[in-house]
């Protein structure tokens, strides 16, 4: 019985370890993103405790009511905070 087996050329090295790169990247980013989907889930900012909102600019964009300038804050009852995540 005979079996064909592809040679180990370079090119085919160099194509494994790009797609064991994408796996590697994939599998880290479903971690992050399952992690800021829990933070959404809870309501409220890891950093500060104020509520968070989603901002449509981008999807996935989540922040904390406190971010953003005066204006353009949802809570200007604390201190300013930076918190953002994303969930996609």
């Amino acid at each position: 019985m005979k079996t064909s087996t592809t040679p180990s050329t370079p090119t085919t090295k160099r194509r494994t370890a790009k797609q064991f790169e994408r796996d590697a990247h994939r599998a880290r980013m479903a971690e992050i993103h399952a992690a800021a989907q829990a933070i959404v889930a809870s309501g409220k900012c890891p950093d500060c405790g104020a509520a968070l909102h989603r901002n449509s600019s981008l999807a996935g964009w989540w922040q904390c009511d406190r971010s953003g300038s005066g204006s353009f804050r949802r809570d200007l009852s604390g201190a300013h905070c930076a918190f953002q995540c994303f969930t996609e």
